[in-house]
């Protein structure tokens, strides 16, 4: 993420890998920066916003499944055309770009300086949050693999980026296109979530909420919405298969500590909730104290 200084007119990045340190660079260093790297001052050879725009546009990085094709392969490229790139220019290229629109932005609301149509290009250009998503997965796999919880956060909370989610044409793939990358598929497997087509969408959804609510991430329920487009499924499991529209809770830059944290219970843990099958539905309840209401 990055974090401005009005007063200094300074950018910090903070990396998500807490074994690195912060970088710190002045705005106007930093804008002269990626004018030294492209060897030349004339701005409109810089980066070639339309193109790049082709490229990062094309819903082919709207499927689920490219997360995990991008995210495991040793060597990755791509062939777009007579092109080939690989998966590490493809990257540092994309994020350059993001960190130049930044500067742009940041210069107008900073020094209030006149945009040329270039630079306005680029602060507008506006792509799509899904290839962020599914180039940084790599990284995130080698340094600090997310579990199923937050994989699921990442790619069908649609709401937070103003875009689509992570799309799949059969909507089990929401789920299983995600398990070749959870941390805990290991855990996950111990509770029988593992692909298995012969289960209808309603089971598959319904036997991972209780998986993730027995791992204690209650945290799931804050998921739901209404209406959902797969009938059938209880009112505590959310449909992944199509845009969740929100959390009643935001998270951490780990997609599963919940900020803020509440803990009106102290250091008690909170308790396995208890299934049960009732007709052809499942219920689930959990139990507690009541020590108020609010009226």
């Amino acid at each position: 993420p990055w974090f401005r200084d009005r007063s200094q007119k300074r950018v910090t990045v903070k990396s998500v890998h807490r074994a690195e340190a912060e970088k710190h660079f002045i705005l106007g260093d930093l804008n002269e920066l990626y004018y030294s790297i492209s060897g030349s001052h004339e701005q409109d050879h810089l980066f070639p916003v339309e193109g790049m725009a082709n490229l990062f546009k094309r819903p082919w990085w709207g499927r689920t499944w490219v997360l995990q094709e991008i995210s495991l392969a040793q060597k990755a490229g791509f062939v777009c055309g007579t092109k080939r790139l690989s998966r590490r220019c493809c990257t540092a290229a994309l994020n350059a770009f993001k960190a130049l629109a930044f500067v742009f932005q940041e210069t107008a609301i900073l020094e209030r300086a006149t945009s040329t149509a270039y630079q306005k290009s680029v602060a507008q250009a506006g792509f799509d949050w899904r290839p962020t998503v599914q180039l940084g997965m790599w990284d995130t796999q080698r340094y600090s693999p997310y579990p199923l919880l937050a994989l699921l956060r990442t790619t069908c909370l649609a709401a937070i980026h103003l875009s689509p989610s992570l799309e799949a044409t059969d909507p089990r793939d929401k789920i299983f296109g995600l398990l070749g990358l959870a941390a805990d598929r290991g855990e996950l497997m111990e509770f029988g979530v593992q692909p298995d087509y012969s289960k209808s969408c309603q089971d598959v959804y319904m036997h991972v909420a209780s998986a993730i609510l027995r791992q204690g991430h209650l945290s799931i329920f804050s998921l739901n919405h209404f209406p959902k487009a797969q009938v059938g499924l209880p009112s505590w499991v959310p449909d992944w298969s199509q845009p969740l529209s929100g959390s009643l809770q935001a998270t951490g830059i780990d997609h599963m500590t919940l900020e803020p944290g509440y803990n009106a219970s102290g250091l008690l843990l909170p308790m396995a909730p208890i299934f049960s099958r009732v007709r052809a539905t499942t219920n689930v309840s959990v139990s507690g104290f009541i020590y108020d209401g609010l009226h």
